[in-house]
């Protein structure tokens, strides 16, 4: 073919200039048309490269379990420590895990809103990494459950709280370890006595118990409470001389010690050690009408005290108006 063209232009170069001037036409000719074809290559190569670069990524997605240290309602965020989970979030002691409008949250087996969800819960969570953040489409928690042994330090029946000093406990209330907890009782919960002390109410200070329960925030619930026995005196000589000035220190967890001892015309001051703020005063909540005075009377920025004379003999409770689960006792003796 390419014979034959050469030897058309040859023959129309020794016809002259008619010759030229159909070879010109033919030349602008073949230009054209390939001009034209060529555009349409380029958009078929185009075309498919757009197509390529358009395809979306496909999403990560994560899978973790761990322990509630915070939650964020404003926010809808979920802090969650202590993590385990797949290749996005391994490595990491501690992420944030956002929760939107279409996440299905379950607590304890039953559908629930993110306020139900609290600190020390145990989580289950999946979803898809969207930049940063890690967003669920299922958040799955159940409560923390505690066990732990104590010595009792008060019993307040009518509240149902029972104020412990722990001795032992599992890794969920370990950290109050050597410190002193409330724990919350009802109707529901187990009682477990022990000879010699036959009624709820014989559950005083002295007495050894261990308890089972669920952590709920910063409630701890008693599901179980079994009397172990009386805790043995120490045979050594002490000093039971009682003060006339008491400190009691505010803390996270509440007051410590949560019960002092002084004697009539003494004082006893509250140091917030805390950064929320708090205010001592007296039971019952929130009329304060137990002891007339004594009622800090606004909320204690973190160091700041308050400070009360006792001028009357007594027992007398007390509680943090802006936490009333925080609770105390004053002894005033002659």
């Amino acid at each position: 073919m390419a014979r034959d063209a050469r030897y058309c232009i040859h023959s129309l170069v020794l016809a002259g200039n008619n010759g030229m001037n159909k070879l010109t036409q033919i030349t602008s000719t073949m230009v054209v048309a390939s001009l034209l074809m060529t555009p349409i290559a380029f958009a078929q190569n185009d075309s498919k490269e757009n197509h390529s670069s358009n395809k979306p990524a496909k999403a990560k997605k994560f899978e973790l379990t761990g322990v509630v240290f915070a939650v964020d309602s404003t926010a809808n965020t979920v802090t969650v420590k202590n993590v385990k989970g797949n290749k996005v979030v391994r490595g990491k002691t501690e992420v944030v895990v956002m929760v939107i409008t279409d996440t299905k949250i379950t607590k304890n087996g039953k559908v629930v809103t993110l306020a139900d969800i609290k600190i020390r819960d145990i989580v289950q969570a999946r979803g898809t990494l969207d930049g940063e953040k890690l967003v669920a489409t299922k958040l799955n928690a159940r409560s923390a459950k505690f066990e732990l042994t104590g010595d009792v330090v008060s019993h307040d029946t009518s509240a149902k709280k029972i104020t412990l000093t722990v001795k032992t406990a599992n890794k969920i209330a370990r950290e109050f370890k050597t410190k002193q907890l409330v724990i919350t009782y009802n109707d529901n919960t187990k009682i477990v006595l022990k000879k010699g002390i036959v009624s709820l109410a014989d559950i005083k200070t002295g007495v050894r118990v261990n308890v089972k329960g669920v952590a709920e925030g910063d409630a701890w619930i008693a599901s179980r409470i079994a009397v172990l026995g009386k805790i043995k005196q120490s045979t050594n000589t002490t000093n039971t001389e009682v003060k006339t000035t008491a400190k009691v220190e505010i803390t996270e967890n509440g007051f410590v010690p949560s019960t002092v001892t002084i004697k009539k015309g003494g004082t006893v001051t509250w140091e917030n050690e805390f950064t929320a703020l708090v205010w001592p005063a007296s039971d019952p909540h929130p009329a304060h009408t137990g002891l007339a005075g004594f009622d800090a009377g606004l909320g204690l920025v973190k160091d700041a005290t308050y400070s009360f004379i006792f001028n009357t003999v007594g027992t007398f409770g007390y509680h943090d108006h802006l936490n009333a689960a925080h609770t105390g006792t004053v002894k005033v003796v002659e």
